[in-house]
């Protein structure tokens, strides 16, 4: 009897630990929604697990060391407004987001998106490409568990020691290697991806050639672009 009452008692308290849950995702989304009108905050679809398993592990979220931090000189005037779009428009990269899928790839997707920039804004638009994701995500080991998560400023050293080609979206199948993944559970542009896989994306293997199923004319090493520094911005809480 114990036994059994203990069993209701456990059942009892994660059934109310679920509908709490539930009510303060109601709470926040309904706060999220009443102070902005830009997008529209709504409950995940996502298992709890599998939310977990897409979020970069803690152990990737390392101090910077103090080499890798500059300091910068803030304007002592700062506009009203400032859009990137509009003052880097020639950069095919600024307004371009990217679809990590079902991959923990956020940090490999953000390093390449924000590198992919960069390029453009240095080279005032003479270099104006997406680097690869995929390249990053699959080849770099020092950067993390792939798909599992990873470190974006090993990425970004990765780019400086290694170099990495050109890649676009699986969608556009740009450049010498485009994201391997395909998107999934969603409508985007009027197509619809299947539902996401019950388990998560595997890392794609590293390959040392181009995988785009477009015809693509530079070989792998020639493709490389090359960072020549990395640092950070140091920030206060």
């Amino acid at each position: 009897m114990k036994c059994l009452l203990l069993f209701f008692a456990c059942c009892s308290t994660t059934v109310l630990a679920s509908n709490l849950h539930q009510l303060l995702d109601f709470h926040e989304i309904s706060h999220i929604n009443s102070i902005q009108n830009s997008w529209t905050a709504g409950p995940s679809k996502l298992a709890f697990g599998k939310f977990q398993r897409r979020l970069m592990r803690s152990e990737h979220v390392k101090p910077h060391k103090s080499k890798d931090i500059l300091d910068r000189k803030v304007l002592e005037t700062i506009p009203e407004s400032y859009d990137v779009r509009d003052y880097w428009s020639q950069c095919i990269s600024i307004d371009n987001i990217r679809d990590q899928s079902d991959c923990g790839s956020c940090w490999a997707v953000a390093a390449a998106e924000t590198i992919s920039d960069r390029l453009c804004i240095a080279s005032n638009g003479s270099i104006n490409t997406f680097v690869s994701a995929e390249d990053l995500l699959s080849c770099c080991t020092s950067c993390g568990d792939g798909c599992d998560g990873g470190y974006p400023l090993q990425a970004w050293r990765y780019w400086v020691k290694q170099g990495l080609v050109s890649g676009g979206s699986y969608e556009s199948q740009y450049g010498c290697k485009p994201y391997s993944i395909a998107p999934c559970g969603q409508t985007v542009n009027g197509v619809t991806w299947p539902k996401c896989p019950a388990q998560e994306e595997a890392t794609p293997e590293c390959v040392s050639h181009c995988t785009s199923k477009n015809p693509y004319s530079s070989a792998y090493e020639k493709d490389k672009h090359y960072g020549e520094f990395n640092d950070s911005i140091p920030y206060s809480s």
